[in-house]
């Protein structure tokens, strides 16, 4: 991993996965684990920052599935908004640009939308949040003796 404590050497966990799970879980649990590590680097950033966040906005390809958006919604500590213009990115870079090239005087704002939390997923995730942070930051074994 990259951020917010680099290690390169790092692997994947994965846990409280058996036989009965199944693809549509592993994808889950990725969303989860994106989810979850945002909001861990959120959290150094605002410590390094001395500040906090507001609100969260996303934008991306990722605002097009429903699942993501209901986890990214009751893992973040902010609230959540997105964008849904599928073309957000590019819109984003031309607004700026134009800006900075002077031919716009006033940049419009993309349209955006509020995401519902879900207080009791929002619990449950918080729960979950300590236990990943708690394996993310755990010291990593010496090669060779990772778990199987």
């Amino acid at each position: 991993r990259a951020a917010p404590a680099p290690d390169p050497g790092r692997r994947l966990t994965l846990s409280g996965l058996d036989a009965g799970h199944g693809p549509g879980d592993l994808l889950a649990a990725a969303i989860e684990g994106t989810c979850l590590h945002t909001r861990w680097t959120l959290a150094e950033l605002t410590a390094l920052a001395g500040t906090e966040v507001r609100r969260l906005t996303v934008f991306g390809g990722q605002v097009r599935v429903p699942l993501w958006m209901r986890v990214k919604a009751a893992v973040s500590a902010p609230p959540v908004e997105m964008v849904p213009a599928g073309d957000a990115v590019c819109a984003g870079a031309a607004l700026i640009a134009g800006q900075a090239g002077g031919s716009l005087d006033d940049v419009p704002i993309l349209p955006r939308e509020p995401l519902p939390r879900d207080p009791a997923l929002a619990t449950a995730y918080d729960a979950a949040y300590e236990r990943f942070l708690a394996s993310a930051t755990a010291p990593r074994p010496p090669y060779g003796q990772e778990s199987r």
